[in-house]
């Protein structure tokens, strides 16, 4: 297998990327912070002087993973939040499985590497009279072609992003008014 250089395995990925967009495989969003991530980790292995795809180790990919960042004001963020390097190792973790499928690597940096812990859950709370009314209001006059008004209900009753996808219809207590 040919060492190929980061940069184009990326840019072969992105365009597997787009056209998994195109076809509905994948959504706009996320393929967006793939991109994102794969543009930061090509600026963050010139700087190590890694320039190979293959030479991506499991060390410089926990690395990239750990990285300090910026705020969106531009500030130093010495210690990433956790939220962070999550949406990193799955960026980095995507980049190598779309690149492995196209032939163009075997490795799987990340793959021994610890998961990073999550917070515990909040507990759910109830919805007030008024959270009500103004979801209703919201979905059935604000928000009608759309699930924004279901997301925000489970925002406001406790629930963080990443269990919204999870919820299921066993997981209402509608008498309660509850997640």
């Amino acid at each position: 297998m040919p060492r190929i250089t980061l940069r184009s395995a990326f840019l072969r990925v992105v365009h597997e990327w787009d056209t998994a967009v195109r076809q509905g495989r994948l959504s706009a969003q996320t393929a967006e912070s793939y991109i994102k991530v794969g543009e930061r980790l090509l600026r963050f292995t010139a700087a190590l002087g890694v320039t190979r795809l293959d030479d991506i180790t499991d060390v410089v990919a926990q690395a990239f993973v750990d990285a300090p960042g910026h705020d969106r004001q531009g500030r130093l963020i010495t210690t990433p939040a956790d939220s962070t390097r999550r949406v990193r190792k799955s960026g980095v973790d995507a980049l190598f499985a779309e690149a492995r499928h196209l032939g163009l690597t075997t490795k799987a940096p990340l793959l021994d590497l610890p998961p990073i812990p999550r917070s515990a859950p909040r507990p759910a709370g109830a919805l007030s009279d008024r959270d009500i009314e103004a979801l209703r209001f919201h979905a059935e006059r604000g928000m009608p072609q759309t699930r924004h008004a279901t997301v925000l209900g489970l925002l406001l009753s406790g629930l963080h992003t990443g269990e919204i996808g999870y919820t299921t219809v066993s997981d209402l207590d509608l008498p309660h008014a509850r997640v």
